[in-house]
């Protein structure tokens, strides 16, 4: 509630609350004053009252004493001679009202103010307040002596309450009596009081006026001033901060003095270098963020045709892979067709030898069955060489198939070294983007503490609260942008992450395929080999069954050579076998690695 109210109100109140105070506290004072004045005139009084009491008690007994020393021995007539001579003379208190008077029980014998009553018995005699005096005192005179309290007469004055005092003469029949008018002591007490108050009013009066001076010279002045070094700097600080507010982050702030202001003016200047810092930081982190952004949008692109030159190439193995497998198919074909064949040439050159002995009567058999042979050879060297060339064929796809496969590879390294870059491109993001969350949350952290401040601050820090309200919803905004930026760039290393694992997977499975075409080509090599062998074998069976047919007069002659050639034309047939077995495992191993190529 208070805050609604100037700070130059609130101290305008203070200083009135502590006069109204100072008037309680004076008034109080006066109250307890005056307190002190009436019990003091009480205690004054009964003091008075006690010593008066003393006063009439000691010049009773002296008085009593004295005059027993004087009518000791005389008669009574004497004695009430010289008693009632003392009586008329003596007199005591400043008016003359106190005075003597002797009683003989409760007849009155001397009197000095009041003749009549000298002879009269006053024992039924009473005050208004129906106390019998005289008998009290004859009682008290007869006990030693003791006093009574009763209304008497004073002259001029009317009754007036009276302390009265008796005491026995010794040797006599009488006893003295004496009094004093209460009225005597209580206006000495109100004289006390009146003295009492006169100075306690002169003293009230002298520091009232040098309170009211020192309040109208010094508090009320030094007051204005305090007011207005205090309202004065707050009035500039709340300029300041609404500068501050309304954007303005180039104001002069130069504290001075030591006070609280003077700190809300250091606090209020370096928050503004600290907004200028954070803005200048926001802006140059933004700026890395679009750099950073434009370059990941980079990387995706080239990650993007990378990985489409990856499916082309691909799609190129996948090709020559059909080729290989082609290739395979027609190597395979061709050794089951070349088995085939030297099969039929093995069965017959066993045929032959097993007819060596019939050769001299079936010439004519023997001839054809070696024209057939040599034909079936001239079919087999051309079934080998036309093998042997698609099996050189199928060796330079294989080479090819691994000069493709080792450029697939080296694409592959260089697609995963650039996925490898893209990721670390991605973490650099990622970190930056760390950095700016950082300053995001350590800028809506100083927000919160410039609020904070601001509360403190009061009405004064009221628009520097709104900059601060800013500068956290402009944190936040940040905050929730870096956010975004974080899953996206999460979401490309994640993406990275998987085709970089492709990748290996590629690379591995690329190396894979370079070994099985490398080991391919060394087969294919070797088929060539076989091949070439075969075909020199089966143009040397050509040779000889030319040669046979040629001069098949002279098989007659010659059967033992004969019958050597074919035995020897059996065993090329058997190591042909052998090599077309070879070439048709090879072939298959080939169809097999160019399936695996294919998974």
């Amino acid at each position: 509630m208070l805050r609604n109210y100037t700070i130059s109100c609130r101290i305008i109140c203070l200083v009135g609350m502590t006069l109204l105070f100072l008037l309680v506290m004076a008034g109080l004072s006066y109250r307890m004053t005056q307190t002190v004045i009436d019990e003091g005139t009480g205690l004054g009084r009964e003091q008075l009252l006690h010593a008066q009491r003393a006063r009439i008690k000691d010049v009773t007994h002296s008085s009593a004493q004295g005059l027993a020393a004087l009518t000791q021995g005389l008669p009574e007539a004497a004695q009430l001679r010289i008693i009632t001579d003392f009586v008329e003379k003596s007199r005591f208190e400043d008016d003359g009202s106190g005075y003597f008077y002797v009683y003989k029980g409760t007849v009155n014998a001397a009197h000095p103010t009041q003749k009549q009553l000298i002879g009269k018995d006053l024992g039924q005699t009473k005050d208004k307040n129906g106390v019998y005096y005289v008998r009290e005192l004859s009682k008290a005179a007869a006990k030693g002596g003791d006093y009574v309290d009763f209304v008497f007469p004073k002259p001029g004055e009317g009754d007036v309450f009276k302390l009265g005092y008796a005491e026995a003469v010794p040797g006599t029949p009488y006893w003295l009596g004496t009094g004093v008018y209460i009225d005597n002591v209580d206006k000495e007490a109100t004289r006390l009081r009146n003295t009492m108050h006169n100075i306690f009013s002169s003293t009230v009066r002298a520091y009232g006026l040098g309170f009211l001076a020192v309040l109208l010279l010094v508090v009320v002045p030094f007051s204005l001033l305090l007011l207005r070094s205090i309202t004065r700097p707050l009035a500039q600080v709340t300029s300041l901060a609404r500068a501050v507010a309304g954007g303005n982050l180039d104001v002069d702030i130069h504290p001075t003095g030591r006070d609280e202001v003077a700190v809300l003016e250091e606090g209020l200047r370096d928050m503004v270098g600290k907004l200028k810092t954070l803005i200048r930081e926001a802006q140059q982190k933004s700026q890395e963020a679009d750099n950073a952004a434009h370059a990941a949008q980079t990387a995706q692109t080239e990650a993007e045709q990378a990985g489409a030159e990856a499916r082309a190439r691909s799609a190129a193995l996948m090709e020559a892979a059909n080729r290989l497998e082609e290739v395979a198919h027609v190597v395979s074909s061709a050794s089951t067709q070349l088995s085939a064949q030297i099969e039929q040439a093995d069965r017959g050159a066993v045929e032959s030898a097993q007819r060596l002995a019939e050769a001299a009567t079936a010439m004519n058999q023997m001839n054809a069955t070696v024209q057939e042979v040599a034909k079936n050879a001239a079919e087999a060297s051309a079934a080998s060489a036309e093998t042997r060339e698609q099996a050189r064929s199928g060796a330079d796809i294989v080479e090819k198939s691994v000069l493709s496969i080792g450029h697939v590879h080296a694409v592959s390294l260089k697609l995963k070294d650039d996925m490898g870059q893209l990721n670390a491109h991605a973490q650099s993001i990622n970190q930056i983007m760390s950095v700016i969350s950082d300053i995001a949350d350590q800028t809506n952290l100083l927000a919160l503490n410039a609020a904070i401040e601001a509360a403190r601050a009061g009405e004064a820090g009221r628009g520097f609260a709104v900059v601060a309200d800013e500068v956290r919803k402009l944190a936040e905004k940040t905050m929730a942008s870096t956010h975004d930026v974080g899953k996206a760039i999460a979401a490309i290393q994640e993406s990275t992450a998987k085709s970089v694992a492709a990748m290996e997977e590629a690379v591995s499975n690329v190396d894979q395929a370079t070994e099985l075409a490398n080991q391919s080509g060394q087969a294919l090599d070797g088929i060539v080999e076989k091949v070439e062998s075969t075909v020199d074998q089966v143009n040397a069976i050509a040779a000889a069954s030319e040669e046979q047919s040629a001069a098949s007069e002279e098989i007659n002659r010659s059967i033992e050579t004969v019958n050597e050639m074919s035995r020897q034309t059996a065993e090329a047939m058997d190591e042909a076998a052998k090599a077309v077995a070879d070439l048709a495992e090879q072939a298959q191993r080939l169809a097999d690695l160019i399936h695996a190529m294919k998974q």
